[in-house]
């Protein structure tokens, strides 16, 4: 109920996309507003999830790769990406896998919050990477709501 309240509030204005192979979610991947402010319009934050038995088929490149291109679209320029990351090589639950694959897509790190996300009843470091889609002009483009673009 939590995910699709969330689902539903964040689809009011941006992409939510969501791939499925018979009738069974493999992964979806959307944005949602990075700060609340008319300053940070052309700023969104992306969040994707690919089932564990999906990965290393490329079904997470595709949902970026779809995202990206609706965002710009959008008019949107800057993507912001927080990942919780692994505080021990061992760690039973995350892996730096994330990390290493935004880094493949061309996000580029901005800095680590230390402890400052708890899952799993852990702590855990949370790593902010960006990537910018487009050029940055004075004035910017107006953003578009997703349902208004082609």
């Amino acid at each position: 109920a939590e995910m699709e309240t969330r689902r539903k509030k964040i689809f009011e204005h941006y992409p939510y996309l969501v791939a499925e192979q018979a009738g069974h979610v493999l992964g979806y991947a959307y944005a949602h507003a990075f700060y609340g402010r008319a300053a940070y319009a052309w700023s969104v934050e992306v969040s994707i999830y690919v089932a564990s038995d999906a990965r290393g088929q490329g079904l997470g490149r595709k949902l970026y790769a779809a995202l990206e291109d609706a965002l710009r679209g959008m008019e949107v320029l800057n993507i912001n990406a927080c990942i919780a990351v692994p505080r021990t090589e061992s760690d039973p639950y995350l892996t730096n896998g994330s990390l290493a694959f935004h880094k493949r897509l061309g996000y580029n790190m901005v800095g680590i919050f230390h402890q400052s996300g708890c899952k799993f009843g852990r702590w855990y470091d949370v790593a902010w990477m960006e990537k910018m889609l487009g050029e940055h002009e004075e004035p910017p483009a107006a953003v578009q709501d997703f349902h208004d673009i082609d």
